[in-house]
């Protein structure tokens, strides 16, 4: 099952902005694989204050990573396009 994380760093999301992200992360997953959107699956957390280093330093710039896990299989060109 594709799991994408996305984790937010000196910011905090709202139940809409969740909602709004996770469909898109599904939408997209589901129009570059061709695979059912139920199979996305989208998981939220949060970096505590300190937590976050870019270059070594503590970021204190409100950041979203997003990271996802998906099947070997795809071809090159399909998960070059999931970027």
């Amino acid at each position: 099952m594709p799991t994408y994380t996305v984790t937010v760093a000196n910011l905090s999301l709202s139940p809409q902005q969740k909602s709004q992200i996770a469909e898109a992360i599904t939408a997209a997953h589901n129009a570059q694989t061709g695979a059912p959107q139920f199979f996305a699956q989208v998981l939220f957390s949060e970096a505590d204050e300190g937590d976050h280093f870019v270059g070594g330093r503590v970021n204190t710039a409100p950041q979203v990573h997003v990271h996802g896990l998906v099947r070997e299989g795809r071809s090159i060109d399909v998960s070059g396009q999931l970027k």
